[in-house]
């Protein structure tokens, strides 16, 4: 269901770039991914692998949710930004039963960012962020 819904979305989202992390079952999405955008003749989204780096699940969301406290990082969408305050809000450290699969997706996001910038860009003006002045907004998150 996830997979249709990410087919689906991709040719109408006008990102650049989609993370998809690269172990377990998670390393066949990648290549489906690939396949149908090859067959659909998209070329301008790449799909690139996540690696945890020996972090642990909890250790990526630490680090991202102190990327928001130092104002490096925002979650534009509004919606995402809510059920992402929703979850950590719900986050009990150490708990294996937590429902974090959100929290755990936009925390790669710093990921993309450090290894992929290079390959970020609108797709209605496709240049890549670096032509174009970038800042960050100081106090901007719920956090």
């Amino acid at each position: 269901q996830a997979f249709s819904g990410l087919l689906m979305f991709l040719p109408y989202s006008k990102i650049s770039a989609v993370g998809i992390e690269d172990v377990g079952y998670q390393q066949t999405l990648g290549f489906w991914v690939n396949y149908f955008l090859r067959e659909h003749g998209i070329k301008n989204i790449h799909v690139v692998p996540l690696k945890p780096h020996g972090r642990s699940k909890e250790t990526r969301i630490r680090l991202f949710i102190a990327e928001c406290y130092k104002g490096t990082y925002y979650i534009h969408n509004q919606e995402t930004r809510r059920d992402f305050t929703w979850q950590a809000s719900m986050y009990k450290i150490g708990a294996k039963d937590n429902k974090d699969d959100l929290l755990d997706a936009v925390a790669y996001g710093v990921d993309v960012r450090n290894e992929y910038w290079h390959l970020i860009y609108s797709l209605n003006n496709p240049r890549t962020v670096d032509q174009h002045e970038c800042k960050v907004v100081a106090y901007n998150t719920p956090f």
